[in-house]
């Protein structure tokens, strides 16, 4: 998670779209607010793998901290949302 967070941010200048403006920037703010180990081991609990497990145990303040960034995350749903005169326009003859 953490080198593919990293590809995201240093490929974000050459790419745009509502994906780059959208959910790329959420996991590069994870990665720069440190919440993305806690993002990655909330993913896998479903694995039930006993490290997954134990982590998450011992992580409550790391969890929660995550959690808290999240809920008060600021989706800037202006910027990904391009105005229509940048989207192609496709007509059928």
């Amino acid at each position: 998670m953490k080198s593919l967070s990293s590809h995201l941010k240093s490929s974000r200048s050459e790419n745009k779209g509502f994906y780059w403006e959208f959910y790329a920037q959420f996991f590069v703010d994870m990665l720069e607010n440190e919440h993305l180990e806690a993002f990655s081991y909330i993913a896998f609990i479903a694995t039930q793998d006993k490290k997954v497990v134990k982590w998450l145990e011992k992580n409550d303040k790391k969890i929660k901290s995550l959690y808290e960034w999240a809920s008060n995350y600021s989706w800037n749903i202006a910027e990904a949302l391009h105005p229509i005169d940048d989207l192609e326009i496709i007509t059928r003859d």
